[in-house]
């Protein structure tokens, strides 16, 4: 048996940290369904998937050229001083950066986040609220609850199984 546990915010900021503090609690990110409400009806908000991988591959190139250059400069550059010492000095770092950056890609890929969409307070029209939905099973429902109480909507509620499975496809279908 499910529920469907629901809230209202009325600061993005206050929505956003709602559904973070859902799928902490291991509640499945691609069953919360985030609504604005307006004068002019519902608005689906996209739920997105982000990874680090760009700032990962900032990280690693920067850790890496720093790392390589700092090698070079201690061990005196071995072999590649025959090249000339700030032409060695500019390969190690290139190196170091190039493999920093790969491997900083690659563990930033490993690193996911889901996130949705909410626009700021200051973008939200006076009349407008968040609406943050998700079915869960009737023994988690105070756990969802409590994890959207402590992100300080205006309301949280819940509609009982027999209306949660048709409301959530309602809240679905109807903001396409």
């Amino acid at each position: 048996m499910s529920v469907l546990v629901w809230s209202v915010f009325r600061n993005g900021e206050h929505a956003r940290a709602g559904v973070e503090r859902l799928i902490e609690s291991s509640f499945p990110p691609d069953e919360i369904k985030v609504m604005l409400r307006d004068a002019a009806g519902f608005h689906d908000v996209p739920m997105e998937r982000k990874t680090a991988m760009s700032a990962g591959a900032a990280f690693g190139a920067t850790l890496g050229a720093t790392g390589a250059a700092g090698v070079f400069l201690l061990t005196g550059g071995g072999a590649l001083i025959a090249a000339g010492p700030a032409l060695a000095l500019l390969q190690a770092a290139g190196l170091g950066a190039w493999l920093g950056a790969i491997v900083g890609a690659v563990g930033g890929l490993s690193w996911w986040t889901d996130e949705a969409d909410i626009p700021d307070a200051a973008d939200l029209g006076a009349d407008t609220r968040v609406l943050v939905l998700i079915p869960v099973p009737a023994e988690r429902q105070s756990e969802a609850q409590a994890a959207l109480r402590a992100a300080l909507p205006e309301h949280v509620g819940h509609l009982g199984s027999e209306f949660a499975a048709r409301a959530h496809d309602a809240a679905a279908s109807g903001a396409r």
